[in-house]
Order: structure tokens, then C-alpha cells, then sequence
């Protein structure tokens, strides 16, 4: 049975498979029911794969997120990928729809499929592909995944951001977690949250509408809670600022009066840490 997340729409001899996808980077579980894929960039989006409508094999694909957008020639067989450079285009969605309305036969004859080109009932498959571009910009608004986290207590402001602390426990994992708010006119957002967790630390890029996770490799990380603590003290916290969606706060961040701040986070933290049995 499909999920709310998946629908297929028939055009004679092919059909439209349109399915909401979540990619999040590292991620070694990913879950197969939400087309979860892990060792690309942290994503979201939907992926619209053109297939056999007899055989159910999949003929094209075309993956509209907004990070790394790309399409997929004869994806199980030859896979030939070809990214989509997002400064040339004005939507993944619209850009997939006008080759879809234009190029399908060619793009079908390239994949290795010039039967099925041939045979293309036309008039069909235009009149589907108003319900695929509809369908597909439905999934976006009432799949897209986002988290939002308590904002810690304690917080330690420092300027025009602050670290909210807490202790988490989500399912059989948890930990320490610290929350990097940011504060405008109408209060404290957040901005990242990193998940130091047991099992599966990882960190948000900003959650509350991004969401992109990035999960931390524990082979080569062996202190996660250090390795957040040396980032927020970085030259490298302007850029994650900004890739979070808040340019104007990376801008104006007070990096001496963070570097001051620091290490009352991680003593506030180790506390905590000690009085829940974190350590």
C-alpha cells in the first residue's frame, strides 16, 4: 500500500511514480519507507521517476531538491546522473515539468528506451502531467520535515546568539544537546541544534525550516560534545550561520565575547552531564 508520501499516476504504457524524499547526510539507517538515502548532502525534497507502466522499472528520474538537484537517466541500468545547476534554473520542479512536457520522447531514447518512446501516447501523457506537476508541489507542502527542539535551560547568551542546554533522551538514544539561538526582534530562534547522543550524535542545520541533519561518524569523532564546543569557538560558526539562513546574525556575531563565553558552556555543560549520568 502507498503512503501519503508516494503516489503513481498512469499515462498508458508509462506512468509517474511522484515521491517525497529525506536524505540525511551520514545517516547509516536510513528509512527505506520515506525513501531515506544516506552519503549524499542533507536534503528534502521530491524525486518524480518516469517508468514502464507493464514492468514497473524505472525509465528516468529526476530528483527536485534543493540541495544538489539532479536527474537520472535509465536509474537501475546504466545510471547516468547529471546535476542541475541551481543558478540557471528557476525550480527543480518547474525545470523537471518543461522537460517532462517537451523532451520526454529524447530523454526516453537516451536512457535506452526507444520502443517505449515510439509508442508514447502523446495527448495522454500531457494531459497526466498537469496532475504529476500539481501532485508533486503537494507532496513538498505536507511532507517536508522539520523539528523544533526545546531551547535549553540553561541559556548563555553571548551577544546576539546563545547556547541553550539541555539533557535529551530520544527513544533508546540521548544526551547532551546544545541549542545555538539566535535573538531578533521577536525573540530567540533557533538557529542549529547539536545532538551529542551515544549512538547516533548528530547536528541540525536550521530546524525549524531546513531541517538538514548531518550525522557525526563516531570512528573519527570520538568526543562529540569537544568537537561542537571547538566549532561554535571557530572561525568556521559564521558559515554554518549562514548556510542555517541567517546571514544577518552570522554577520554580526561578537566572536572575542563567544570565545569568552565557551568554556561556561562546557563547564554548565560537564555539570549537567555529571548529574544526569551522561558522562
Amino acid at each position: 500500500m502507498q503512503s501519503k508520501s508516494e503516489t503513481t499516476i498512469r499515462a498508458d504504457n508509462i506512468q509517474f511514480k511522484i515521491l517525497y524524499c529525506h536524505i540525511d547526510a551520514g545517516d547509516t539507517n536510513p528509512d527505506p519507507n520515506t525513501c531515506s538515502r544516506s552519503g549524499w548532502n542533507p536534503t528534502q525534497g521530491v524525486s518524480i521517476v518516469v517508468q514502464d507502466s507493464s514492468t514497473e522499472r524505472d525509465l528516468l528520474r529526476f530528483d527536485c531538491f534543493p540541495v544538489d538537484p539532479h536527474y537520472h537517466y535509465d536509474p537501475t541500468g546504466t545510471d547516468t546522473c547529471i546535476m542541475i545547476d541551481k543558478n540557471t534554473i528557476d525550480n527543480p520542479i518547474n525545470w523537471s515539468m518543461h522537460q517532462l512536457n517537451n523532451n520526454l520522447s529524447d530523454m526516453l531514447v537516451r536512457s535506452g528506451f526507444s520502443a517505449i518512446a515510439k509508442s508514447l501516447n502523446k495527448k495522454i501523457v500531457a494531459s497526466t502531467l498537469k496532475k504529476v506537476a500539481s501532485t508533486a508541489k503537494d507532496l513538498v507542502e505536507s511532507n517536508r520535515r522539520t523539528v523544533q527542539h526545546n531551547h535549553g535551560d540553561p541559556i548563555i547568551k553571548a551577544g546576539n546568539i546563545g547556547f541553550g542546554l539541555e539533557i535529551r533522551a530520544q527513544g533508546g538514544d540521548g544526551g547532551p544537546a546544545i541549542h545555538l539561538l539566535g535573538y531578533l526582534r521577536e525573540g530567540p530562534i533557533e538557529i542549529m541544534t547539536f545532538d551529542c547522543f551515544r549512538l547516533s550524535p548528530h547536528y541540525h542545520y536550521g530546524p525549524l525550516f531546513l531541517n538538514e541533519r548531518m550525522f557525526i561518524d563516531r570512528t573519527v569523532v570520538k568526543d562529540a560534545v569537544q568537537w561542537t564546543l571547538d566549532l561554535l569557538n571557530s572561525e568556521k560558526l559564521p558559515a554554518m550561520v549562514t548556510r542555517s539562513g541567517y546571514p544577518a546574525i552570522a554577520m554580526s556575531l561578537d566572536r572575542e565575547l563567544i570565545a569568552q563565553k565557551i568554556p561556561q558552556v562546557a563547564s554548565t555543560l560537564k555539570h549537567m552531564m555529571t548529574q544526569s549520568g551522561s558522562t
